[in-house]
């Protein structure tokens, strides 16, 4: 099982990257440690997209 979340955490790419972590046992505490996604998902500036399709428009921060 993995985790999947957000957070504003020392050696990001940017403001709140995307990090993961995985179960390692059977406790709520039993977590590895986080792994960030890295510069492919994460990056240093906002981005700003569109999809003239449907008109809908996404900001990350």
């Amino acid at each position: 099982m993995y985790m999947l979340f957000t957070s504003l955490r020392a050696m990001g790419w940017g403001q709140k990257d995307l990090w993961y972590s995985e179960r390692i046992g059977q406790g709520y505490t039993d977590w590895s440690a986080p792994v960030n996604l890295g510069p492919t998902i994460n990056i240093i500036r906002y981005l700003l997209s569109h999809d003239d399709q449907n008109e809908k428009m996404a900001y990350t921060e």
